[in-house]
This record gives structure tokens, C-alpha cells and sequence, in this order.
């Protein structure tokens, strides 16, 4: 028979499910904690709930402006650069711990960037990695993946918080995170991304 039935744990599928897994759990770490740690660095809740809708909003405009980037370039050079944001904001808002609010909220704000960035970059990169006719299946394992994860995670970072501080639970984040980076180096998806892309129109010759 010449029908063979396509993988469906592919290298670039794999590397993916990886990437997601590590971004839910040090995404776990850093959003679990983040209410108390505003309270314990002096901030109203108020002042926190504003800062949370800032973020949202930051995140609507942000999607779309990534998005276009993943059209336009390499979605790789897309992923360097929404992890490298998610990085960032781990590190500030660990940093904000030591009462203060500025690194915090500014980490907050750069995390609603990288937040929106690496999710849409997470599901675009492994779309191309999952054969059409497999991606339903694909798709829900990638999303199922971190969910389990994230059932004793919080435990985690909480005892961490309780234990070391917030500065270690955020530096625990930003490590695990930038593990992450090693599998976007192995992906190889670039050339599947070219050949996905729309062909431009020919224009129409008249005889």
C-alpha cells in the first residue's frame, strides 16, 4: 500500500511539547504567587487589580503585532524573542521582591507582552509540526501536557516562596524558562514555514 500512515511523535513535535511544558510550569511559578507578592511589597489591591487589566490590555494589542511578525519572518527568530520578553519579566518581577514596586509592575507589564507572544508563537510552531491529518490529536496532547504539570506546581512554588523567598521562586522561573531556549535552537521548522506561506498572485497575461 502507498499510503503510510504519517508520524505523530516527529522531532519538531516532540521539542514542541517540551517548550510547553517548561513555559506552563515556569509560567506556574511566577503567576501563582503574583497577588501576594504585590501585597507583601506594599501595593493596594487595587493597585493590583489595575495593574493585572493593564497587562490584558497589553496582551490584545501585543497578539496581533506578533502574529504579523510570524507571517513576515522566521517564526524562530519570533520565539527567541517572545521568550527573551517572558524572560525578562520573570527576572523583574523576582527582582521586585525586595519591596520594590516599580520592578514588579514593570515586570508585570513586559509579562503581558511575553505572555501573549510565546502562546500564539507556542501554537503556530507546532501546528507545522503535526501532520494535517493529525494535528486534533497533536494539538490536544500540547495543551493537555502543561495541565497535568500544572496540578502540583503551584505546591511547588509556594514552598519555595515560604522557604527561600520570592526572589528564588522567580529565579527558579527565569532558569527553567530559559532552558526553553535550547529546544527552539533544535527546532527546524523554518523551511515548513516557507513552504506554508502564501504564493504571491502571477499576474495575468493576456494573449
Amino acid at each position: 500500500m502507498s499510503d503510510k500512515k504519517e508520524k505523530f511523535l516527529t522531532r519538531n513535535y516532540i521539542l514542541m511539547l517540551l517548550l510547553n511544558c517548561i513555559y506552563g510550569v515556569s509560567q506556574n511559578f511566577i503567576t501563582t504567587p503574583l497577588a501576594k507578592q504585590g501585597v507583601a511589597i506594599g501595593l493596594s489591591m487595587t493597585t493590583i487589580g489595575t495593574i493585572a487589566s493593564a497587562v490584558t490590555i497589553i496582551a490584545i494589542i501585543c497578539r496581533p503585532i506578533f502574529c504579523n511578525f510570524m507571517d513576515r519572518i522566521n517564526i524562530k527568530k519570533v520565539l527567541y524573542l517572545a521568550l527573551g520578553c517572558l524572560f525578562l519579566s520573570f527576572v523583574l518581577i523576582g527582582l521586585g521582591s525586595n519591596n520594590n514596586a516599580t520592578f514588579y509592575t514593570v515586570g508585570r507589564l513586559v509579562y503581558g507582552a511575553g505572555f501573549s507572544a510565546v502562546g500564539t508563537c507556542l501554537a503556530a510552531a507546532t501546528s507545522l509540526s503535526v501532520s494535517k491529518t493529525q494535528i486534533a490529536s497533536g494539538i490536544s496532547v500540547f495543551l493537555m501536557a502543561p495541565m497535568v504539570l500544572k496540578t502540583f506546581t503551584p505546591n511547588i512554588s509556594m514552598w519555595l516562596i515560604e522557604t527561600y523567598g520570592y526572589k528564588v521562586n522567580g529565579l527558579v522561573a527565569a532558569v527553567l524558562l530559559a532552558t526553553g531556549f535550547i529546544c527552539v535552537t533544535q527546532l527546524d521548522i523554518s523551511q515548513q514555514h516557507r513552504s506554508m506561506a502564501p504564493k504571491e498572485k502571477q499576474p495575468i497575461k493576456l494573449s
